[in-house]
């Protein structure tokens, strides 16, 4: 008896200390649970990683998209300086005299600087400003629409039927500045010219007109080129500013010139004739001297959209 229960002692013995004693698979499952674990997300750690992706995401898509905005204006900024620099070696190499502008039958002011600016070309990149270089007027339906006009360019002159520009000079002939494939979303100001005397022959604003660069130069923040909804056009006091954010007529004046495309209570790049670049207000515009003898006007009654703006 003594030896069956030792027997059985001893068996029980062995039997369990095979199960203690063997680790070899216990191991091996306590590693395969272990890796399993450490090798997969659990749901809260994927919500908490889903959670601060959206929130970096929140914190910089606002500043990625500012500093495009203000690599776009720096580019247009540097245009302008560009057609700026072309303006006064133009004046350099012709006694003094600006172009010619809307009557020159040579073609407008792009025509007449685009020999001065390297690498320009007639509706070429330096003719757009960035934020306004995709949607041009004739790939509209309706080329003269007057709404949504802040980022629209102006032309592509001969291009699915859009007209190459043209005007009827003060002495009643027609001069024909446009050319075919001539666009941009930059205008100019139109007094900054010198018109033939025959073109211009009996025009009742003729002294307005600066004609000449050094005459020009001693004006302090007289404009030359800006953003622009048109080609250019001759500014006066008394115009209306646009009733709402992008409305410009077909024949505005400052409002052609009148758009926000840029950020910040100054919306509009502009080169004035000294050289210099800078952003203006929208509200400021008619305050500037645009011709020979402007005087602002006293009295302006301001649209609601425009009173956030300089």
């Amino acid at each position: 008896m003594k030896h069956s229960r030792f027997t059985i002692c001893g068996s029980l013995r062995f039997t369990r200390t095979s199960s203690v004693l063997n680790p070899a698979s216990t191991l091996q499952r306590f590693n395969a649970s272990t890796k399993r674990r450490q090798g997969a997300f659990t749901l809260i750690e994927l919500l908490v990683v889903i959670a601060i992706i959206a929130i970096l995401a929140a914190i910089l898509m606002p500043v990625l998209s500012s500093a495009q905005k203000r690599a776009l204006t720096i580019q247009c900024v540097s245009n302008l300086r560009e057609w700026g620099l072309g303006f006064q070696i133009y004046g350099n190499d012709n006694n003094d005299s600006m172009p010619a502008g809307w009557y020159d039958p040579n073609g407008m002011w792009m025509v007449a600087l685009q020999p001065y600016i390297p690498n320009c070309n007639i509706g070429g990149a330096m003719c757009f400003c960035p934020t306004a270089a995709t949607q041009f007027r004739s790939s509209l339906q309706n080329f003269w629409v007057t709404t949504q006009t802040t980022y629209l360019a102006w032309g592509i002159m001969g291009t699915n039927g859009y007209t190459i520009g043209s005007s009827t000079t003060p002495a009643g002939g027609t001069s024909v500045w446009g050319r075919a494939g001539m666009a941009g979303s930059y205008g100019f100001n139109g007094w900054m010219a010198n018109p033939p005397a025959a073109a211009d022959a009996g025009d009742t604003q003729a002294t307005n007109y600066w004609k000449k660069l050094t005459v020009a130069g001693r004006v302090a923040g007289a404009p030359l080129f800006a953003d622009c909804v048109w080609q250019g056009s001759n500014p006066t006091p008394s115009d209306p500013p646009p009733t709402m954010n992008g409305a410009c007529a077909v024949d505005a004046l400052m409002g052609s010139f009148c758009i926000p495309r840029h950020p910040g209570r100054t919306p509009v790049n502009m080169t004035y004739v000294d050289g210099s670049v800078s952003p203006v207000g929208l509200r400021q515009l008619w305050q500037l001297p645009w011709s020979k003898n402007w005087v602002p006007a006293k009295t302006i009654l301001w649209p609601t959209w425009l009173l956030s703006y300089n």
